[in-house]
């Protein structure tokens, strides 16, 4: 029981840490400055990320 237990634990832990550094590494790509795209019959030019 006592090993099941720890198991578990271990699994969660280590779901929770694979979660928390997937959330994190993903970073904005800003490759879309200065392309125009057409969303909603509307085009847009990005020109500055924040």
């Amino acid at each position: 029981m006592k090993k099941k237990k720890s198991l578990l634990t271990l699994f969660t832990v280590s779901l929770a840490v694979v979660m928390i550094l997937a959330g994190c590494g993903n970073a904005a790509v800003s490759d879309d400055i200065g392309k125009t795209r057409t969303v909603n019959d509307l085009e847009i030019t990005v020109t500055n990320v924040r």
